[in-house]
C-alpha cells in the first residue's frame, strides 16, 4: 500500500519536507554517507565510493517502486538559502536552505527471522544532531505507516555501540529485543508496534538486495 512521501507528493512536518528519493539526490546522499563523522558511532564504514552509493541509491529507489513506499530525503521547509559554510557556525542555518538534504530516513520491508517487518533506516548530517530533526522526520514517517499498516511490527537494526541511534530508537518507542542477526554479532534489534490493530498484511519482502 503506498503512503507518503511519494514522488511529487511530499510529507510535511513543522520544519521539514520529506520527499521520495531520486537520482538527482546522489551527490548529497553520497556526501552524507561518505562523511566519517556520520559513522562515528557505527561499526559500518563510510561509503566513500560514489559508484557504490549510486548502486545503493538505485536499490532504494527500486524498493520504493516494488513495495509502494521506502526511503525519503529530508529537507528544510524554509525558503531562505544561506551560505553553506554557515551551517557549521550557526546550528539554525542548516534549517534555512531548502536545497540541502539533511538526511535519509524511511521504512522498507525486511525479513526478520520468520516474519516480515518494517525496518526503519535513518542517517543524518552531523550538523543536524541535537536539533530533533531525525526524530521529527521519523515520527512523521511512522505515523503515516501506522495509518497504512495499523498493528504492523517495525524494527530498528543498529550497531550495539551506536548510542545516539539507540537513544533515538527508544524515543520513537522501539524497545530492545534478544533477537540477533545471523553473521552480524555487532547488531542489535529493537521493535515496536505501529498503531493498535491486531495485525496487518505487509506482504513479502522485496526481491531487490538491501
Amino acid at each position: 500500500m503506498p503512503f507518503l512521501p511519494q514522488p511529487g507528493a511530499p510529507l510535511l512536518t513543522s520544519r521539514l519536507e520529506l520527499r521520495a528519493l531520486s537520482g538527482t539526490d546522489l551527490g548529497q546522499i553520497h556526501a552524507i554517507h561518505a562523511d566519517p563523522r556520520t559513522f562515528a558511532h557505527d561499526s559500518t564504514p563510510p561509503v566513500t565510493s560514489r559508484e557504490a552509493m549510486e548502486s545503493v541509491l538505485a536499490t532504494w529507489i527500486a524498493e520504493r517502486e516494488a513495495q509502494g513506499f521506502g526511503y525519503c530525503a529530508a529537507r528544510p521547509r524554509e525558503r531562505h538559502p544561506v551560505d553553506p559554510d554557515a551551517n557549521l557556525r550557526d546550528p539554525g542555518a542548516i534549517l534555512r536552505d531548502p536545497a540541502l538534504v539533511l538526511g535519509v530516513c524511511g521504512l522498507t520491508r525486511y525479513r526478520l527471522g520468520d516474519r516480515v517487518v518494517l525496518s526503519a533506516y535513518y542517517r543524518f548530517r552531523p550538523e543536524c544532531w541535537g536539533l530533533g530533526i531525525a526524530r521529527e522526520a521519523l515520527t512523521a514517517v511512522l505515523d503515516q505507516a501506522a495509518r497504512a499498516f495499523p498493528g504492523a511490527e517495525s524494527a530498528v537494526i543498529t550497531d550495539g555501540g551506536n548510542t545516539p541511534s539507540l537513544a533515538l530508537a527508544a524515543r520513537l518507542g522501539y524497545r530492545r529485543t534478544a533477537e540477533a542477526i545471523p553473521g552480524e554479532p555487532d547488531l542489535v534489534v529493537l521493535t515496536r508496534t505501529l498503531g493498535s490493530a491486531p495485525e496487518a498484511q505487509l506482504g513479502p519482502a522485496p526481491e531487490v538486495q538491501r
